[in-house]
């Protein structure tokens, strides 16, 4: 974000065209789940001629209204990819259409035109990051589909997927932790259909999107953590997670992670936000008092004079309880006890 803004600093004084330096800070504001910014941004841009920034708003106007629920917005914004009569288009814009036409498919329970849609984004993809978005769909659509040949169909793409991080990672690039949280959810597929337990998967991916600042990314990966937590059969762990998930994911207006989430929570039979007897269960003893004390404000340091341990012991228990929980800081951790009733006298 700073760079782009940085570079629209330079343009305005040089007097030179800023319209796609202004599209990244559209891209980042809208990975950043500030929807009303990124708008505003879009808005505000001076379009070139040519039918490629109109459709690049375009696609960026579809991913904010999709992300939102905005089902009408975003079949207004597929409706705009098509390219006018006459003219084809632009060729790296193609397999994002199918993409986003994938998405679209999958809203609507079509399964079978989404598989289609991907299928025509893979035959056209021409970098490593359009085809391993594209790989991505694929896996998820099958593994929505399901069957007992589910891991037949899906093992290809997940080849395809590790194969294309492996080229691409690169220890040094600045957008590292998005190509690690990809990794760790490509193995979490894996280990899905392979009938094995995704949770640590799901953990490491969701620690990644955090660090990331993806904030839309994050939530729905931990949806898929709290999903991963009722196939291994702990409730406690599901609830917590799954909880705050609707907390956060309606913080930044992302309506259908909302409903995802309380539909896991009702179909699972899951406790209600006032409930503490999940997150009792998924707390240890030592760990309720910790959390309570983190509550009141104190620090590590008061934390282990009140308890009678060292500061560094009651910091290992605070990020245990973070994890835990499946929150990033301890101000979280005061609000999702708040929510269990955990600080109930």
């Amino acid at each position: 974000e700073q760079t782009a803004r940085e570079g629209l600093r330079i343009a305005a004084e040089l007097g030179h065209e800023s319209f796609f330096i202004g599209a990244n800070l559209v891209f980042v504001l809208t990975e950043q789940a500030r929807w009303a910014e990124a708008d505003a941004m879009a808005d505000s841009l001076r379009r070139p001629e040519g039918h490629l920034p109109r459709m690049w708003l375009a696609h960026s106007y579809f991913d904010r209204a999709f992300r939102r629920g905005d089902l009408e917005g975003a079949a207004r914004a597929l409706a705009d990819l098509e390219p006018p009569s006459g003219l084809s288009m632009e060729p790296q814009l193609v397999p994002m259409h199918w993409a986003r036409r994938a998405d679209f498919a999958v809203v609507e329970g079509d399964l079978a035109d989404a598989r289609a849609a991907v299928d025509q984004g893979l035959a056209v993809a021409v970098t490593m990051p359009q085809e391993q978005e594209l790989r991505l769909r694929a896996i998820e659509i099958e593994i929505d589909v399901g069957g007992s040949d589910v891991a037949e169909r899906a093992r290809p793409h997940l080849d395809a997927a590790e194969r294309l991080i492996l080229e691409r990672f690169d220890p040094a690039d600045v957008g590292a932790r998005g190509v690690l949280a990809v990794a760790a959810e490509v193995r979490a597929h894996r280990a899905v259909v392979d009938g094995e337990e995704a949770v640590l998967h799901w953990e490491a991916a969701v620690e990644h999107w955090t660090a990331s600042g993806c904030a839309w990314r994050l939530e729905r990966c931990r949806l898929r953590w709290g999903e991963a937590h009722l196939r291994a059969g702990d409730r406690a762990a599901a609830t917590v997670v799954l909880l705050d998930v609707i907390s956060r994911a309606e913080a930044i207006d992302a309506a259908p992670l909302v409903t995802a989430a309380q539909r896991l929570v009702e179909h699972a039979g899951l406790g209600d936000p006032d409930d503490d007897g999940a997150t009792s269960e998924l707390l240890t003893a030592r760990e309720l008092g910790v959390l309570r004390l983190v509550a009141d404000g104190r620090t590590n340091r008061q934390i282990g004079d009140r308890l009678f341990i060292s500061p560094k012991t009651a910091s290992v228990h605070v990020s245990r309880i973070l994890r835990k929980l499946g929150v990033d800081n301890r101000t979280e951790a005061a609000a999702a006890a708040r929510r269990a009733g955990l600080l109930d006298d």
